[in-house]
């Protein structure tokens, strides 16, 4: 099966919390304007800081939500069940051989 590309978009989201302050690290996820997710980071610094992915339109299974030790594998991630949602069979499943190679912008 050939590989897909899928551009994903990230645009930052401004979220004010207690302290006043503003969360760094927090993306709206977009494919040709289109709202398609969310990537965030954990409020911990260096090597305890995680990265949180989950697709908006998706079933809402285990497998359409992750956590990633970075922001490229939570993209990869997410561009791949994005992917499996869209070529896999009628149940949301990943199909066979279905992988994805993300791209993003930050804006």
């Amino acid at each position: 099966m050939p590989e897909t590309t899928l551009h994903l978009v990230l645009e930052k989201v401004e979220v004010p919390y207690a302290e006043g302050g503003r969360r760094p690290d927090d993306f709206i996820v977009r494919i040709n304007e289109r709202r398609v997710g969310r990537i965030m980071s954990s409020f911990a610094d260096g090597a305890a800081r995680r990265w949180y992915w989950s697709v908006d339109s998706a079933p809402g299974t285990p497998q359409d939500r992750g956590v990633a030790l970075g922001l490229d594998e939570a993209k990869q991630a997410m561009a791949q069940r994005l992917v499996a949602l869209t070529t896999g069979p009628r149940t949301m499943r990943p199909g066979p051989g279905a992988s994805a190679w993300a791209t993003a912008s930050h804006g």
